[in-house]
């Protein structure tokens, strides 16, 4: 089972988005998303955007 954020990760990984940054910070400012701040940051750390 994989998570909005792996899928994000997947989708940067083949290409079909240039970055994951700022779609998690539109989920978190427009769609009320809540991740914790060490999440956030591992996520852009395996997205090699941090």
């Amino acid at each position: 089972m994989t998570g909005l954020l792996g899928i994000l990760l997947v989708a940067k990984h083949r290409g079909l988005i240039p970055i994951v940054k700022p779609v998690i910070d539109d989920l978190m400012t427009e769609a009320g998303f809540r991740v914790s701040i060490q999440l956030y940051t591992e996520i852009l750390n395996a997205a090699g955007e941090y």
